[in-house]
């Protein structure tokens, strides 16, 4: 299976697949993915993920292309797809600011996470050992005095059942079993998610969900993209170890970069703090953009968006 033009895993074939098994309808135009999104009251919206139209600031997910795609002439396909197919809304999570020639009619936030911090894998280990906050290597060193173990699983049961005890303590709701198995399910020698577990006595404390994706130009890039924790014995500091045996796994197998997926300093300071201190650069990306298919319910929709 061959991957999307686009430099970041949100728009390769294998993604796209993962979506049609989830139950998605989806569709390309000029090799732009776009993912059907649902909406209350059985309403829709075409959803593009972080595509690329020739950004020269994407430092991970830059791809070589011989054409770059027209903005204004995917947005006029897009838009005329969205409602032939029903959808109220067009919505694209940018990378930078993409230049169409119709203004949008909402700048939101997106889907995806607007900032993150990426870590650069392509150095040695002392050299990215040497890069941690001085408190992420003590703890690193706990955990591995206690005797914590990080693997790679197939036990996917197992960290749903982690993360199923995390969104409780920290209010949140995760994704239905179904999505983490076709994450789970979908893979190619240039695409797969990979499940992590740190052990304590041979009880799962921390686990994480990543994704290993190499684009057309030979970028490799493994991105965090779920995680669970337990609420016991936190003070063994297995997170921690976790963590950095992933990283050290990425950067074992040739990946360049390791990408947290996520910070947000008001909202979520504890977690935020903790990505940080494993080191990298901070990427924030461009607002979201909303252009309408169907103008009226559109109106409609976003009356009752503001009345929450």
């Amino acid at each position: 299976m061959s991957n999307g033009v686009n430099g970041s895993f949100l728009q390769s074939k294998e993604w796209e697949e993962i979506q049609r098994v989830y139950g998605r309808r989806t569709w390309r135009i000029q090799d732009i993915l776009l993912v059907e999104q649902d909406l209350p009251f059985g309403f829709h919206y075409l959803y593009a993920p972080r595509p690329d139209f020739g950004d020269k600031n994407n430092v991970v997910a830059d791809v070589s292309r011989a054409i770059s795609p027209d903005p204004d002439q995917f947005l006029k396909e897009a838009i005329y797809l969205g409602k032939k197919e029903g959808n109220i809304f067009l919505k694209i999570d940018q990378v930078s600011d993409i230049s169409f020639s119709q203004k949008p009619y909402a700048y939101t936030a997106p889907l995806q996470p607007a900032k993150t911090v990426i870590v650069d894998l392509s150095r040695s280990k002392e050299n990215l050992l040497s890069s941690l906050h001085p408190k992420t290597r003590y703890n690193i060193r706990l955990a591995e005095r206690h005797g914590v173990v990080v693997e790679e699983s197939s036990n996917l049961s197992e960290f749903l059942a982690l993360l199923k005890a995390t969104s409780v303590r920290d209010h949140f709701l995760p994704h239905s079993d179904r999505y983490y198995e076709a994450l789970a399910s979908v893979r190619s020698p240039k695409f797969f998610n990979a499940i992590f577990l740190a052990r304590f006595e041979k009880t799962p404390l921390a686990g994480a969900m990543v994704n290993f994706f190499e684009d057309m130009r030979g970028v490799r890039t493994a991105t965090y993209l779920h995680g669970a924790s337990a609420s016991t014995m936190r003070n063994v500091m297995a997170p921690h170890l976790l963590h950095w045996k992933i990283m050290r796994y990425a950067q074992e197998k040739g990946y360049q970069w390791y990408d947290f997926w996520g910070i947000d300093e008001k909202r979520r300071p504890g977690i935020t703090r903790f990505k940080k201190g494993f080191g990298g650069f901070e990427k924030e990306f461009a607002p979201s953009v909303e252009f309408p298919c169907r103008k009226g319910v559109y109106s409609l929709y976003n009356f009752m968006r503001t009345m929450r």
